[in-house]
């Protein structure tokens, strides 16, 4: 994945299926559905997901932290990628 970091800051108002999110600490999680139509945040670094929420709204209510924002991410998929 490829993270393009170079918009000014606009804080997180909700989350979108897609989004990368940036916290304070630098962190960066990508908002996902499950195949149960859940959703819950991915940790890019290290895998490890948030519990999952029955909705957008209830994930962003539980796992919002302030000063967090949106960067664009590009997805980059390797042919050779098993």
């Amino acid at each position: 994945m490829k993270i393009v970091n170079n918009k000014p800051y606009v804080p997180v108002m909700e989350y979108e299926i897609g989004d990368v999110i940036q916290g304070n600490n630098r962190t960066l999680f990508m908002v996902v559905k499950s195949d149960d139509s859940q959703y819950m945040m991915i940790d890019l670094e290290n895998g490890q997901g948030t519990p999952l929420y029955d909705s957008l709204c209830e994930l962003y209510e539980n796992e919002h932290i302030g000063g967090e924002h949106k960067v664009l991410a590009s997805v980059m998929i390797d042919e050779n990628a098993v």
